[in-house]
Parts: structure tokens; C-alpha cells; sequence
């Protein structure tokens, strides 16, 4: 019987619940955010997926791949001719929008 009541009782202790470390406000922009990592022959599929994809996509998308950092990548203009979403390579400051895609530079 004690067993009981003690089961009972922390049932009805209240539910805790957590809050944000930051305060969400209507101005906040909440949306998914997709990351995607490739390396050699990643390419084709990523051209497969993002051509799949709609202008209006609902979310962010952000790209790995592993590229040789002494090289200048043309990963961004290669994925932007082949989708309808807009791709272009990460910048310290880019700011992340729906539809649109962002390419890590090689580091």
C-alpha cells in the first residue's frame, strides 16, 4: 500500500518545463534547417537532391564538402545552375533564409 501512495504522490509533482535561453519573440524567425556533408562523388547526389527541390522549399540548407582548401571552390555556382533554389558560398555575416542554400567554403 505505501508503494502506491508514493507513486502517487510523483504523479501529481508539476511538470517542469524548460524555456529557451533566449527569449522567442514574433519577430523570430523559426524554421527548419537542413545539413548536408559529401565528399568526392557527393556532387551527383547532391545535384539530384537539390534539383528535386522547389523555388518556395520551407527550409535552410547548409553544405559540407570535403574540398581541398588550396583550391578556389566552384562548388556554389555548380549547384546554383542546378536547382531553383538560390546557392551560394557561406560568408562570416550570411544570415540564414528559407529556400535559399549555403556552401561551407573549403577549409
Amino acid at each position: 500500500m505505501k508503494e502506491k501512495s508514493i507513486s502517487a504522490r510523483r504523479l501529481k509533482k508539476p511538470v517542469q518545463v524548460l524555456q529557451p535561453e533566449f527569449p522567442l519573440t514574433p519577430a523570430s524567425r523559426v524554421f527548419p534547417v537542413i545539413a548536408m556533408a559529401a565528399s568526392v562523388g557527393g556532387l551527383k547526389a547532391l545535384s539530384v537532391i537539390l534539383g528535386g527541390l522547389p523555388a518556395n522549399f520551407p527550409a535552410d540548407i547548409a553544405i559540407v564538402m570535403h574540398l581541398a582548401p588550396e583550391h578556389k571552390s566552384i562548388l556554389a555556382e555548380i549547384l546554383n545552375s542546378r536547382t531553383h533554389l538560390a546557392v551560394k558560398q557561406a560568408h562570416t555575416g550570411d544570415v540564414l533564409n528559407r529556400g535559399s542554400v549555403f556552401v561551407a567554403p573549403p577549409t
